[in-house]
């Protein structure tokens, strides 16, 4: 793959290793629930236990970018191994290990 400042989440989680990935899904309101789910799936924090709080840094989901159709085919096609993987994560969960985030089951 050519220098990128972005790689796909793909580059780093092939389709061929699935199976054995705890999966965790976050938006603009942060990572600290979804990790402590995991956590908790994959048996490493009881109800005991302290929640993890992860804080919410980025502050770039303030920010708007309009983007032209030829930007976001350009996203569709570069990152087209990431959608694939969303909706493997979305409709196929039991795909993964374990699969945590606010739209899962």
């Amino acid at each position: 793959m050519e220098d990128s400042h972005i790689y796909p989440q793909t580059y780093w989680l092939q389709e061929e290793h699935w199976g054995s990935a705890h999966i965790g899904v976050y938006d603009k309101d942060g990572l600290s629930g979804v990790a402590n789910d995991m956590l908790s799936h994959m048996g490493l924090r009881s109800d005991t236990d302290p929640e993890v709080v992860v804080p919410v840094r980025n502050k770039s989901f303030e920010e708007y970018v309009d983007l032209t159709p030829a930007d976001v085919a350009w996203i569709k096609e570069r990152y087209r191994t990431d959608y694939e993987l969303l909706n493997a994560m979305m409709h196929e969960p039991e795909r993964f290990k374990s699969v945590s985030g606010s739209w899962c089951g």
